[in-house]
């Protein structure tokens, strides 16, 4: 991903909401819309953000410089947010 320029990752399935951060590139995996997963590494290289066990999704907000990122979990609450400037 760094080698062709990527600055950011989307992927989902592990049915949690994190945000990883490894060699400049932020991986973004949101899969917490079916199924609420708890027991992750939390020594794992990277792990900026996490939200687990409970149901959600992401929220991003772009400009022409900005990417800002929210998770909403199924409480309503926003556990966690970035912003990525370029």
């Amino acid at each position: 991903m760094k080698s062709k320029g990527a600055d950011i990752y989307f992927s989902g399935h592990d049915h949690i909401l994190q945000h990883i951060l490894v060699d400049g590139v932020h991986y973004l995996g949101s899969g917490a819309g079916a199924r609420k997963h708890t027991g992750y590494n939390n020594k794992y290289a990277g792990l900026k953000g996490i939200s687990q066990g409970h149901y959600g999704f992401m929220v991003h907000n772009a400009t022409k410089t900005t990417l800002k990122t929210t998770f909403v979990i199924d409480n309503g609450k926003t556990p966690y947010n970035f912003t990525i400037t370029k």
